[in-house]
């Protein structure tokens, strides 16, 4: 089973290449940020007080495959909720369980996955640190703030930018200052910016509803180095693994 890990903070691109790297290699796909969001509208809809660490906790053991496509995840009050209750230990430790389950058995659409990708902010450091490969993908803050305005705007909400910089730098101190799983870089992780990349390439098609941001060339990520022109002794070894799981099949 061949694990991918990709951290980084809001806004950094992590997402959009985890998806990518996921649909390229067949590999199942997991975004923890959702099992977060998914406590949160758990707790929204029932009621439930998000100071309540007992009743957050109990949320978070709710959670399945199906509560992570609900529509309501994409929505800002929801992320406000998801914000504070990813702060507390006992619903870190329930949902490190869930990830940690999903990382040995990924499926695609419930038919097993030959490996897995996961992004969140601490997936190389505490959700899976044996990792074959570690990313952690980031940008400037402004830029990050940049495309989250954007996004804000595409979906018809209003926003001044002054407001979402100032959030998404209180969210980023809130990530990395945490006692329980902050942000940070892997020691083992390579470290990809995306503040350049603010275009689609021409030569990489663009996938539905996805921002224009954070489109580094697949050749330029480790896990792909065997996959191209120049490869690397990790994107051999990832290469090598992969074929003989297939012929294992």
């Amino acid at each position: 089973m061949i694990i991918i890990a990709i951290d980084g903070p809001a806004a950094g691109g992590k997402g959009t290449l985890s998806a990518r790297i996921a649909t390229h290699l067949g590999y199942g796909r997991l975004d923890s940020g959702k099992l977060y969001r998914a406590t949160a509208a758990y707790l929204m809809e029932n009621g439930q007080n998000p100071d309540d660490v007992e009743a957050a906790t109990h949320g978070a053991r709710q959670i399945s495959d199906k509560d992570l496509e609900n529509p309501a995840l994409a929505e800002d009050p929801v992320a406000l909720v998801a914000a504070k209750i990813a702060a507390y230990g006992p619903v870190r430790a329930e949902l490190l369980k869930f990830q940690q389950d999903f990382a040995k058995n990924p499926e695609i659409s419930g038919s097993p996955a030959p490996g897995v990708v996961i992004d969140g902010r601490d997936i190389g450091t505490v959700v899976c640190p044996e990792a074959d490969v570690k990313l952690f993908v980031t940008a400037d803050l402004e830029v990050r703030a940049e495309r989250r305005l954007k996004e804000l705007r595409d979906r018809g909400e209003g926003s001044i930018k002054a407001n979402v910089l100032q959030d998404m730098r209180v969210r980023d101190a809130r990530d990395m200052e945490r006692s329980e799983s902050p942000l940070r870089q892997a020691a083992d992780a390579h470290l990809l910016d995306t503040t350049r990349r603010v275009k689609p390439l021409r030569t990489q098609s663009r996938m539905p509803q996805e921002p224009e941001f954070a489109y580094p060339p697949l050749r330029e990520v480790p896990c792909f180095a065997g996959k191209q022109a120049a490869p690397s002794k990790l994107g051999s070894a990832i290469g090598a693994r992969g074929r003989r799981e297939k012929e294992k099949r």
